[in-house]
């Protein structure tokens, strides 16, 4: 082949998609037939019919299409629940000292979950610090619920055999094991609910807030009723003992942490009139700490009367909070004024 006849050659090559190829059938019906015409995918040398490639870039656009408007309406619905939040209040709930009694935060708790209602901010005393600050770092109402109803006192109790020389008749050791197994070494920076707790220094007398460190020491400390459990010694030398002995309900710490709308239980409540004096001098030392404990309580509530929206007391009747016998009465009560009482709480956190 000479050069004039291989320049032509290399002409007459399809190398673009100009070019119309004969179907190798020939003429049907007196027509030709044309082969579509075919596009070559430069780098693997593959041919692709135009048609084919205009349908797929037809498709390509259209999912470009929904994938942009699936976009829009997920920022569109993220805006709108940020908008929500915003608006929404802030939330506090502070849970009040009341032993066996305090069982009752449990099903308060319930009730609000059940309602689509979570605290923005907890704080607790006694009880309540064990029941709130469990449930701040992360431990679900029911689990909460189930390891009360099948507590037994001597899990809970460790006689301290030198009481006499002593600050209390049992150590706190197995109350420790027993919280720590539930939150671990979570410290107040890592809960899942901003918490706050109080004991008091029966050095200077002052009231201790808890707000950094390991959660479980406060829970603890704030939980140490005076003479029963021994204080707990802190690294700078106080000896911290239950915070129901200064404010068995600290509310007003919740204003202090950002919250917006307060929410108290108090599962105490008022002191109640007995029909005859306790048999024993144990009962008539504590009866008289109920006393005083519930004066105090009544003169700080109305002391922050304006900064506390909801003031709740479960109707929890008789029962002692010195026993574990009747904590299901306590959780049951506990929910039914959650119930009772919620819709005024989602009324006022908007």
């Amino acid at each position: 082949m000479n050069g004039a006849n291989l320049f032509e050659s290399a002409r007459e090559k399809p190398s673009s998609v100009k070019r119309e190829v004969k179907n190798k059938k020939g003429n049907v019906d007196g027509r030709t037939q044309v082969a579509q015409r075919e596009i070559p995918l430069k780098k693997t040398g593959i041919y692709f019919p135009e048609k084919a490639i205009k349908t797929q870039a037809k498709d390509d656009n259209r999912r470009k299409s929904i994938f942009r408007e699936e976009k829009i309406r997920v920022l569109i619905s993220r805006i709108y629940e940020k908008r929500l939040l915003f608006m929404r209040k802030k939330l506090g709930l502070c849970l009040g000292a009341g032993g066996a009694r305090g069982v009752a935060h449990v099903g308060f708790l319930q009730a609000l979950e059940e309602a689509g209602v979570t605290p923005d901010y907890i704080t607790g005393c006694s009880m309540g610090s064990v029941v709130g600050g469990v449930y701040a770092c992360g431990v679900s109402v029911e689990h909460i619920r189930e390891r009360f109803f099948s507590l037994k006192l001597p899990e809970l109790l460790s006689p301290e055999f030198r009481f006499l020389r002593s600050a209390g008749f049992f150590k706190t050791d197995k109350m420790k094991k027993i919280i720590a197994d539930e939150i671990g070494a979570t410290t107040f920076r890592e809960t899942k609910i901003p918490f706050a707790c109080v004991a008091v220094d029966l050095l200077s007398g002052r009231e201790h807030v808890f707000r950094e460190g390991l959660v479980v020491d406060a829970i603890v400390a704030s939980s140490s009723i005076p003479t029963l459990f021994c204080p707990m010694l802190t690294k700078r030398g106080e000896f911290l003992v239950d915070g129901g002995i200064v404010d068995r309900v600290p509310a007003d710490l919740l204003k202090k942490m950002g919250a917006d709308v307060v929410v108290a239980v108090d599962v105490l409540g008022e002191t109640k009139e007995l029909s005859a004096l306790p048999d024993s001098t144990m009962g008539i030392l504590l009866r008289m700490i109920d006393v005083m404990d519930g004066c105090r309580t009544k003169l700080l509530r109305e002391k922050r009367r304006r900064n506390i929206d909801l003031w709740l007391e479960p109707e929890l009747e008789g029962m002692s909070q010195y026993t574990l016998k009747d904590v299901s009465f306590a959780y049951e009560r506990g929910y039914e004024c959650g119930r009772a009482n919620v819709e005024k709480i989602i009324k006022r956190i908007g």
